[in-house]
C-alpha cells in the first residue's frame, strides 16, 4: 500500500501550470511540524518536503494562501522515472478550521 495522510502547511508554489489535455498541475513545498512516537519515544520533527497536485486540488491550491494548513491524502512517486528522488502526489485536500 502506498498512502500519505498528514497535516501541513502551503509553504510555498509554483506557477499553474496546465498539461496539453488541459489538466492544472501546481508543484508546491509543504511544511510539516509535529510530534510523533518512535520506538515508544516522543520525537519532534520540523521540514519541508515537494508535493505536486493535480486537477481540482491544484487549483485549490493555487488560490490557497501561503501559510494555509491542510490536511492531506496522496501518495509518495519519484518525480521523474530518472530520478530516485520522492515527492508526494496529492489526492485530496482539506482545509483545516477550528483548531
Amino acid at each position: 500500500m502506498n498512502e500519505v495522510r498528514l497535516r501541513a502547511q502551503l509553504a510555498g508554489r509554483a506557477v499553474l501550470r496546465v498539461t496539453p489535455a488541459g489538466v492544472p498541475v501546481l508543484e508546491a513545498t509543504l511544511h510539516y511540524r509535529g510530534a510523533v512516537n518512535e520506538a515508544r519515544l516522543p520525537r519532534t520533527l520540523d521540514f519541508e518536503f515537494d508535493a505536486i497536485a493535480l486537477g481540482a486540488a491544484a487549483e485549490r491550491l493555487n488560490i490557497a494562501a501561503l501559510g494555509s494548513e491542510f490536511d492531506f491524502t496522496g501518495f509518495i512517486a519519484p518525480r521523474s522515472k530518472r530520478t530516485s528522488r520522492l515527492r508526494i502526489h496529492i489526492d485530496t485536500i482539506e482545509p483545516v478550521t477550528g483548531v
